[in-house]
């Protein structure tokens, strides 16, 4: 019982409690993640915050990355989209770059101040991501920036 208290009070605080999502901000996610740039421009216009707490595991410029579509991650970084946000699964938006290998999406994400050494919940970095599946590219344009190599 001890260990699992001292699991608990270990664990735990690293998890924000989320508030729940407006109407508006659970549709912002969704249509970021179903690819659709015309919803997304319009929800932004109306004034949705792009770093609403995710429901479930995904935040919108999480999907914007995963999809690859360049034009919605810009767009979700000029109305103040969080570079640096890290879902509690997925990882963060240049984590999703570097596995689908979408080198112009890592490219922004990185001028937008994108952390190249963060590590995901599962201890992941963009570049082992990267290396694991085989973009070198990416490999190369994370270590101009000053990636570190991951030891042991």
């Amino acid at each position: 019982m001890e260990n699992l208290k001292r699991f608990l009070r270990t664990v735990l605080p690293q998890f924000k409690p989320r508030r729940k999502l407006t109407v508006e901000e659970e549709r912002l996610v969704q249509v970021a993640g179903d690819n659709n740039l015309a919803k997304v421009r319009l929800l932004l216009e109306m004034g949705v915050d792009p770093n609403a707490p995710p429901s479930g595991d995904g935040a919108a410029l999480l999907y914007a990355a995963d999809n690859g579509n360049l034009e919605m991650v810009k767009l979700l970084l000029d109305h103040g989209a969080d570079v640096n946000h890290q879902c509690e699964v997925s990882g963060s938006a240049l984590e999703a770059a570097c596995v689908i290998g979408s080198k112009e999406v890592v490219e922004l994400l990185l001028e937008a101040g994108a952390d190249v050494n963060a590590r995901s919940y599962f201890g992941g970095t963009p570049l082992g991501y990267a290396r694991h599946f085989g973009h070198s590219e990416i490999v190369d344009l994370l270590k101009a920036h000053g990636a570190k190599e991951d030891e042991g």
